[in-house]
């Protein structure tokens, strides 16, 4: 479904926008955990999600949007891609984007089973499971 959006809704997002030297649009106005929100009609989205539908359409489905330039307070639509959760948190630079790319346990055993969502390495379960039966022994 195409969302249409008024001359005036138009008009006043864009009056929000400063161009930057670097491609970057700035959004100037209203923000909210380091992101820029824009209202219309009473409702509130994110700026950035905002400018996407605005300019390439619909969001699809189980995505967000990702800033390419890293810049959480950019609306440029060329800056701006549909992406997985993931593929987000993997592009980022917090802990989740370091843990995410992280191959090795911390005794540089390869990362070989998926348990409820964690990664483990075989060799370091087993040796846990060794010492804990030891003990039980005792």
């Amino acid at each position: 479904m195409k969302t249409s959006f008024t001359s005036k809704t138009v008009s006043s997002f864009c009056s929000k926008i400063l161009k930057l030297e670097n491609g970057c649009w700035q959004w100037m106005a209203a923000t909210r955990n380091g992101y820029g929100k824009f209202g219309t009609l009473g409702v509130s989205e994110s700026a950035h999600r905002f400018s996407y539908r605005l300019f390439k359409g619909e969001i699809p489905e189980y995505l967000v949007i990702d800033h390419l330039c890293r810049n959480q307070l950019c609306v440029n639509p060329k800056h701006l891609e549909a992406v997985t959760t993931r593929e987000n948190i993997r592009r980022g630079d917090g802990l989740a984007a370091q843990n995410i790319v992280k191959s090795q346990c911390p005794e540089g055993h390869i990362y070989d089973r998926f348990i409820a969502g964690s990664r483990r390495c075989s060799t370091c379960t087993n040796y846990k499971r060794q010492i804990r039966r030891k003990l039980a022994r005792v």
